[in-house]
């Protein structure tokens, strides 16, 4: 079952540390990134529309890994990012935005995102990073 922000019930919470939490404001690319994840091999167990939100459910759900867009409502991505860190969420990270600076990007380094990318996808780098993150490919793989 695929929990978002407008799920509030506890009971209907997938159990914790499978699979894969969005945090993305663009419902296109929700849609994107949840075809790609489930056609990897991996299974979409949350949404979320803003970044307090994922930090919230990231928190709840301790998936294994997060994809997480950099500008959102109310909190960035690197504010998100922080938010989980400093609760003990130590899960995958792969960001996607569509403008980052080199300050973001060394941020989120800091971090430690476990890979960064600029909208629109290289498509091929993703589903590798992907892969990788869900343990799905080893990273020397070609």
């Amino acid at each position: 079952m695929l929990y978002n922000q407008f799920d509030k019930q506890a009971s209907s919470l997938p159990a914790a540390g499978r699979g894969v939490l969005l945090v993305d404001d663009s419902k296109l690319f929700q849609r994107v990134l949840q075809r790609v994840v489930e056609t990897e091999g991996g299974k979409v167990v949350g949404v979320a529309e803003s970044g307090a939100f994922g930090a919230d459910m990231a928190i709840t759900l301790k998936p294994d890994l997060v994809i997480l867009d950099h500008n959102m409502p109310d909190m960035n991505g690197v504010q998100c990012l922080r938010a989980m860190r400093e609760s003990g969420v130590d899960c995958k990270v792969i960001v996607c935005s569509g403008e980052l600076t080199l300050e973001c990007s060394q941020e989120y380094a800091r971090l430690r995102a476990d890979a960064i990318f600029v909208k629109p996808l290289a498509m091929a780098a993703f589903t590798k990073a992907l892969r990788v993150c869900l343990g799905l490919e080893s990273a020397s793989a070609a």
